[in-house]
């Protein structure tokens, strides 16, 4: 996983987090992890569904990944 998106979930920033996850996307986006980064912020703010829709979404395309 991108170093900077674990330290931002670890320290909590949803700000930041938001903010590393728009920037690795932009130079990865194919990389299968964005899909466990977007979860991880979304249930730091505590929206659930989007979450579980996302992980649904994840599955979907690779079952084996996630």
């Amino acid at each position: 996983m991108n170093q900077e998106i674990e330290k931002a979930i670890e320290g909590g920033n949803i700000d930041t987090v938001w903010e590393k996850i728009v920037e690795w996307e932009q130079k990865t986006p194919n990389d299968f992890d964005l899909f466990s980064y977007k979860i991880m912020y979304y249930m730091m703010k505590e929206e659930y569904e989007k979450a579980f829709l996302i992980a649904k979404e994840a599955v979907g395309k690779n079952p084996f990944s996630i």
